[in-house]
């Protein structure tokens, strides 16, 4: 392996070229994936660049300076960013069959190699494959907490879910046992809400984030499940939808860094947190509400899980965290989340990440870069069966900067 790495490494430093145009290359994150990169061909290559590189991985591309280059980082894996499927069509209208993702030898300098695709004149865009930030822990609060009786009896008398009066951001009652400097209905009013609709199940919600724990007892009933799939035959892509047993939704990281279409991981406690405030089942005796997580009849809106982190931290063990050098979360696999969620009927899309970096909404949508182009996607085809197109809501404040930065305060998203 050192070996390798050294050869790698002499021969980037060896190559010259000349200095590529600033614009090309996107940047939008001082954190970024090592041994990757994401790259946007004119449409004049893109049929060569199709000719040369299969599903399957394949490293050639079907363009002489290209191919070199890709000898020179070590590239191992080379395929199109959005995943083809029963949308082909439309995917093509947009331009996304030009966007391709490039693995290649961590030890590669992303600077040089950079410079170097951007270099190749059928390269329109290089990209770094932004790293994302996530919440690295979850810690529950104390079970000795006794739920006081509050307002939720008065409005809304049927939810008997024992952790309710626990949760004052939904209703308020000005209990100082929770704070002492507690204010008296400074809630988001469920409760209220609740009088007009706890949830709709035709309103499928994506969580981009962790994995959802499908099988939780407070979350199950509330999952969005692809019946073709559950149905279907095991190892077959049952809806021609680019996915193998997506039953419950994907994990791209698996998927993009090791082409394998699955839900596993080890640790899902931010990913079942963030779908857990948005539907846990309502009234079932168990655990919290959700947002919208209906009455206990199946009426709560449905979860898609869309896992974009590997895992964060075993809550029962802080010291296992995800092993070294494995993909925690990258634009590529949000970039491909968003174009699922559009696909398979999503209305909204939850995200509960940021990146590293200070960087205005504006410029990002100047640069146009991939994740962008799939959110894009999703506000034009998605929705559903419910709205004219998706919904796009992200976290404001994970980075903890001082400033408004992007995807959060972007003018299109929530």
């Amino acid at each position: 392996i050192a070996l390798c790495a050294s050869c790698v490494k002499d021969n980037l430093e060896s190559v010259k070229v000349e200095q590529a145009p600033s614009s090309k290359i996107i940047r939008l994150s001082d954190s970024n994936m090592s041994g990757s990169m994401i790259l946007y061909f004119n449409e004049d290559a893109t049929s060569r660049v199709e000719a040369g590189v299969s599903r399957s991985g394949a490293t050639r591309s079907g363009i002489e300076a290209l191919d070199q280059i890709l000898d020179q980082v070590g590239a191992t894996r080379m395929e199109r960013l959005f995943v083809p499927g029963k949308f082909e069509e439309r995917l093509r209208a947009e331009g996304m069959h030009r966007w391709y993702v490039v693995s290649f030898d961590q030890s590669a300098d992303l600077d040089k190699a950079a410079q170097m695709f951007a270099s190749v004149a059928e390269v329109d865009k290089v990209q770094y494959n932004a790293r994302m930030q996530q919440i690295d822990d979850v810690k529950p609060a104390a079970s000795t907490f006794n739920a006081p009786t509050t307002r939720a009896n008065n409005i809304y008398p049927d939810f008997n879910d024992p952790e309710l009066g626990r949760q004052w951001h939904y209703i308020n009652t000005g209990d100082t046992n929770v704070f002492s400097g507690i204010k008296a209905g400074a809630d988001v009013n469920a409760g209220e809400a609740w009088n007009i609709t706890a949830g709709d199940p035709r309103v499928v919600v994506a969580v981009i984030d962790g994995m959802v724990k499908y099988d939780h007892p407070d979350l199950a009933d509330n999952m969005w499940v692809n019946t073709a799939e559950k149905n279907g035959t095991a190892g077959v892509d049952d809806d021609n939808n680019g996915y193998v047993d997506d039953i419950y939704g994907v994990n791209f990281v698996t998927q993009v860094y090791n082409g394998q279409t699955t839900l596993i991981g080890k640790y899902s406690d931010h990913g079942t947190h963030v779908a857990g405030t948005v539907a846990a089942v309502n009234n079932n005796g168990k655990g919290v509400c959700g947002v919208a997580g209906g009455t206990g009849k199946g009426d709560g809106v449905r979860l898609m899980s869309c896992q974009v982190f590997y895992h964060s931290v075993d809550p029962n063990d802080s010291s296992k965290k995800e092993p070294a050098g494995w993909p925690s979360g990258s634009e590529a696999c949000t970039a491909r989340a968003f174009q699922y969620a559009a696909d398979n009927g999503a209305a909204i899309a939850q995200c509960s990440y940021g990146y590293e970096v200070k960087m205005t909404s504006d410029r990002a949508y100047t640069n146009g870069s991939a994740e962008f182009t799939a959110i894009n996607y999703f506000i034009k085809y998605g929705g559903g069966d419910v709205l004219k197109g998706g919904l796009p809501i992200f976290a404001a404040g994970n980075e903890s900067y001082d400033c408004a930065c992007y995807p959060g305060a972007y003018r299109d998203f929530i």
